[in-house]
């Protein structure tokens, strides 16, 4: 085995998923997950496969991963995030930023059939219009029939 790379222990164990689980919901990274107990990614893949509650344990880390992510995500849309400011080379202050690129993705999230973007292409009668997508790509000369 080349030098630096850990040693792989694909024996399953409950240890092994509760560490997983840990660093899996702590990082979001199925990789970090993995070195943390020695196998591979592979492994882990069959063990989710093959292992109910390994399977549950993983979807309840990522779960508690991504609201970890839309809390960050909303405490920077929300309260923003300090960038320095620079003059001459040398830091002369701060300017408080907020993203609303967040602040747009947090609303789509929750409240989908609100914020969600619309395309509605309705006919004459007002109702909506069936478009066959591939004489849209046609060329020309094969639209010119209809």
């Amino acid at each position: 085995m080349p030098a630096g790379r850990p040693a792989h222990n694909s024996e399953f164990t409950t240890e092994k998923v509760d560490v997983f689980a840990a660093v899996l919901s702590e990082t979001g990274q199925v990789s970090k997950a993995c070195a943390s107990v020695g196998i591979s990614r592979v492994t882990a893949y069959n063990w989710r496969r093959e292992h109910a509650e390994f399977a549950l344990s993983w979807e309840n880390a990522l779960k508690i991963a991504v609201s970890a992510l839309e809390d960050e995500a909303r405490r920077r849309a929300q309260e923003g995030f300090t960038e320095p400011v620079y003059h001459g080379g040398e830091m002369v202050g701060e300017v408080r930023k907020y993203s609303d690129t967040l602040t747009i993705f947090l609303l789509k999230a929750a409240d989908p059939n609100k914020y969600r973007e619309r395309y509605a292409v309705t006919g004459e009668d007002g109702g909506p219009v069936q478009i066959e997508i591939r004489k849209m790509f046609a060329p020309v000369s094969e639209r010119d029939g209809d």
